[in-house]
């Protein structure tokens, strides 16, 4: 039987419905005991349960170091005039019950005052918010903005669970940063990172079909299917994604598919998580705040992010750090192109000065983060700090040419496409349309007919309005739905393969891209209307690097 008891991680695994039956639910612990056996086959002894409910000090009734956080937190809001409400894994709390606690034991608010109480992970599971007035008291005014105040209590709340979430995530040893890399990662170290990055490149294309609803509940579909796992592998990263794709998935505008969605992913959180988990509740939260808010809501935990991990550094860490690095970058990401381009643009080069490709791994994730980087200032018209970017990636695929690493397709692949996104931009159609058709000739070869790169390429093809001809654009476009449907093969394309010399470089996984904002649903219409101009020189860089990296011969500025 000693083999079947459970393990240390799969103690940790459940310490969320352990704790929410003993303590919300107030089962004995051999009501537990069986519920666990039945329902999630989970085998301990009675012996197990008392020593874990000991350490993780589940006593029933409100725990010191909880009492202590709340105690202090209150006094601090008083100091402000701030009147709170807490509730406990989503129990009320009387504030009577706790001023009769610490009646009951002198010298308790002395050691809080004093600093004496250790927390520990006392904030898991506690909320605080700003009590609703009283009801005859609230009748004497008529409130004129209940909306606006229930969001921003909303976008409070989510911001204290997602730092209850990082905390605890941090405190138990869930999320450990790999030397090699600066980056955290969770249970399963760098697979689990690749497979959310693969998960989020599928629900991207997905959500980045503005017609063909079938094809994206289709995707959609294939990417639920791996949220259980994703959710098991409690990636740092995986909060954030959640929240750029249901933020993604409101700009479809489909209700219905959102109602959907949205509601499953709860549900898989509180299947595995328990509901009291703070990454549950936090989701719940984010779910709750209209659309027209989502944005915001994007932006905020994003700068949140940067902070938190900016706090976590030791002296001399900055340059080093790359998930407070990625941090920093979503943040920027997330800001309105049009109207915080100065932002951006300011803090895309803080990003960009720290990025140099030391190892393998470090290649994959520093190119795609400059590759996000010169498409989100080309979005927001810095096109200058765009172009220095992209001089700065064709360097680097130089310098790995003679022993590619793995992903050095995908990065050839990203860099023609934001080429072809910079030379529309500029109006310079014939240019901006011959790197769209190299790239996707290269990612027809390398990915095949209906991999994720392909169809971004192809995507690129018809929402840059590249084509010189209405025949042209309405080929691509039914090249695209047959792609999509998985009718196209290589000899099937309409446009004939390229003969790159990129074929072969082991493995194409990609980073979490969560900041992500889709190139073709901000593509430029009219790049006559540009306000800002590349300078000369930076044309001539970028054409440099266009000589050095890729190969443009005079039949690729033919039809397809």
């Amino acid at each position: 039987m000693q083999g079947k008891y459970a393990s240390q991680d799969d103690w940790e695994g459940h310490r969320a419905t352990v704790t929410r039956l003993y303590l919300d639910d107030q089962k004995t612990l051999k009501e537990v005991k069986k519920y666990m056996e039945e329902t999630h086959l989970f085998f301990a002894t009675e012996k197990m349960y008392k020593t874990r409910i000991k350490k993780w000090a589940l006593d029933k009734n409100n725990k010191m170091a909880e009492v202590a956080y709340m105690v202090r937190l209150k006094t601090q809001r008083d100091a402000v005039g701030k009147k709170s409400a807490f509730t406990v894994r989503n129990r009320p709390v009387d504030w009577s019950d706790i001023e009769r606690y610490l009646h009951r034991t002198p010298g308790f608010q002395a050691k809080i005052d004093n600093g004496q109480i250790e927390l520990g992970n006392a904030a898991l599971g506690i909320v605080c918010r700003t009590p609703s007035p009283d009801p005859a008291h609230a009748a004497l005014s008529i409130p004129s903005n209940l909306a606006t105040t229930r969001n921003s209590r909303l976008h409070e709340e989510a911001l204290h669970l997602l730092r209850n979430y990082l905390d605890g995530g941090f405190e138990q040893g869930l999320w450990v940063r790999s030397p090699a890399d600066g980056l955290y990662y969770g249970r399963n170290g760098v697979q689990g990172s690749y497979r959310i990055s693969q998960w989020y490149e599928k629900v991207e294309v997905a959500t980045g079909w503005e017609s063909g609803e079938a094809d994206a509940v289709r995707l959609l579909n294939v990417g639920m299917d791996d949220i259980n796992q994703l959710i098991k592998d409690q990636e740092p990263s995986l909060l954030y994604c959640l929240i750029q794709f249901h933020y993604n998935l409101s700009l479809l505008q489909n209700a219905d598919l959102t109602k959907i969605v949205s509601p499953f992913v709860t549900e898989m959180c509180n299947t595995l998580l328990g509901p009291t988990h703070p990454m549950a509740m936090a989701w719940t939260r984010i779910t709750q705040i209209p659309m027209p808010d989502l944005a915001l809501t994007v932006e905020r935990t994003a700068k949140f992010r940067f902070d938190y991990f900016a706090t976590r550094l030791r002296t001399g860490e900055s340059e080093s750090d790359w998930s407070t690095l990625f941090a920093l970058y979503q943040y920027a990401a997330s800001l309105a192109p049009g109207p915080n381009a100065a932002e951006v643009d300011r803090v895309t080069r803080l990003v960009a000065r720290q990025l140099a490709p030391r190892t393998p791994l470090r290649f994959q994730i520093d190119c795609q983060i400059l590759f996000k980087l010169s498409g989100l200032n080309i979005r927001s018209d810095n096109l200058d700090t765009a172009a220095e970017m992209l001089e700065t990636l064709g360097g680097w695929i130089v310098a790995a040419r003679p022993t590619p690493p793995p992903y050095f397709t995908t990065v050839i692949s990203l860099y023609l496409r934001n080429m072809g996104l910079l030379y529309a931009k500029l109006g310079r159609k014939q240019d901006s349309r011959a790197f769209f058709r190299k790239n996707y000739r290269f990612c027809l070869k390398t990915f095949g007919p209906a991999g994720y790169r392909t169809l971004f390429a192809l995507t690129g093809l018809l929402h840059y309005d590249v084509a010189e001809t209405h025949e042209e654009a309405e080929g691509w476009r039914v090249l695209l739905e047959r792609t999509r449907r998985g009718e196209v093969g290589v000899q099937g394309a309409v446009v004939k393969e390229d003969d790159g010399e990129d074929d072969d470089c082991g493995k194409h996984y990609e980073p979490l891209d969560a900041g992500c904002n889709h190139d073709w649903r901000t593509a430029v219409k009219n790049a006559g209307s540009v306000a800002v101009a590349i300078r000369e020189r930076s044309l001539d860089s970028t054409a440099t690097i266009e000589s050095r990296t890729v190969k443009l011969s005079e039949s690729d500025r033919g039809t397809p």
